[in-house]
């Protein structure tokens, strides 16, 4: 995803799935769906323009930002 699209997606709601998304106008909170209260990793790589932000205890992607 883009960051435009990420923008786009956190003014639609929050993406907590106890959530009934009824309230929007605030951030969005990401959680790695595998281990929702596990920590989160980010890394930024400048050569590719990328945000990851990856579950802290099994490393699977919660989203990738592409940043053109």
């Amino acid at each position: 995803m883009t960051l435009d699209e990420a923008f786009r997606l956190a003014a639609g709601g929050c993406q907590d799935a106890d959530c009934d998304h009824r309230h929007t106008g605030g951030p969005m909170f990401v959680h790695a769906r595998c281990h929702m209260r596990a920590r989160l990793d980010v890394s930024i790589d400048p050569v590719t323009r990328t945000i990851l932000v990856q579950c802290g205890e099994c490393k699977r992607p919660a989203v990738e930002i592409s940043c053109p």
